[in-house]
């Protein structure tokens, strides 16, 4: 896996570099609004405080569950919308695909297909109700790497 770089900077917070650092407590993403803790990048003068993957995520994507059209990083929804992947509502940055109205949290988009097999086996909820369980899971165990 690559070594996260120890600064970076960001378009939501140009003014300071943010640090990438450890605190036990807990956060609420400035950029996906998601609740983190333990590894971040941090700005400590401003309390603005991001998960990795938001603090690095690509401007544009393609992902598995709209596969039509490429999804575009937006700094905020505009109306109220809700991620397709965990039905949780997007207060912050967001992927959106303009065209269709698909919306998607930066965290979500780390969310990979179930394997065929698995899709069989999995009952009540199908494929949908698989990406639901398994995005719940990552955000109540915080594991966004």
């Amino acid at each position: 896996m690559e070594e996260s770089p120890r600064h970076v900077t960001h378009l939501l917070h140009p003014d300071h570099p943010l640090v990438y650092q450890y605190h036990e407590a807990s956060f609420v993403c400035s950029v996906c609004r998601i609740t983190g803790d333990g590894l971040r990048y941090r700005c400590d003068r401003c309390n603005f405080e991001l998960h990795e993957h938001c603090a690095r995520c690509p401007s544009t994507i393609s992902f598995h569950m709209h596969p039509q059209h490429l999804l575009t990083l937006h700094a905020r929804p505009g109306t109220a919308r809700l991620c397709r992947v965990c039905r949780v509502h997007v207060g912050g940055m967001v992927y959106q695909c303009r065209t269709c109205g698909f919306d998607l949290h930066p965290l979500c988009s780390l969310v990979r297909p179930q394997p065929a097999g698995e899709r069989r086996a999995n009952r009540g909820g199908g494929w949908s109700g698989f990406l639901r369980s398994v995005a719940l899971m990552l955000f109540m165990h915080d594991v966004f790497d």
